[in-house]
């Protein structure tokens, strides 16, 4: 039985076979050894529900959203958060571009951004839907 999560779990993500991150209703993500089924570390930073998560190619970065719109940029080796990122509504889906810089985010009005991970800047923003974007793919070489 694993314990550390208080709170319903609201997103998985595995980094390998040795970690998994979970991101809870209370706002706070939990690293997880697969191996021992125990908590590692816990991440705070959010104040509501986390309602996604992405992680870079090399896999030691790690953005999360929650529903108030704030989003946090973790390092996975040192296990702080370098940035944060602030999105008027709800963050509902995250993707990190394959030159690892660029963030693409879907919200709760429809609409996406694109934001340069370095920076945290918004690079460009558009209302894409009437409803809310709930999931990003990328196709092919997927440059902005």
């Amino acid at each position: 039985h694993m314990f550390g999560q208080v709170h319903q779990i609201s997103r998985l993500v595995f980094i390998d076979r040795r970690l998994i991150i979970s991101g809870s209703q209370d706002g706070n993500l939990v690293i997880w050894s697969a191996r021992s089924k125990g908590v590692k570390k816990v991440l705070k930073g959010h104040d509501s529900s986390i309602t996604a998560l992405t992680l870079n190619s090399d896999r030691d970065l790690l953005v999360s959203a929650s529903h108030d719109g704030n989003m946090r940029i973790w390092n996975l080796h040192s296990f702080t958060s370098r940035k944060s990122l602030g999105n008027p509504c709800a963050v509902k889906a995250l993707k990190i571009l394959n030159d690892d810089a660029t963030l693409v985010s879907g919200d709760s009005q429809g609409g996406i951004t694109v934001w340069n991970l370095n920076t945290a800047a918004t690079v460009k923003s558009f209302d894409a839907h009437h409803g809310e974007v709930t999931s990003l793919s990328l196709l092919g070489r997927s440059r902005l």
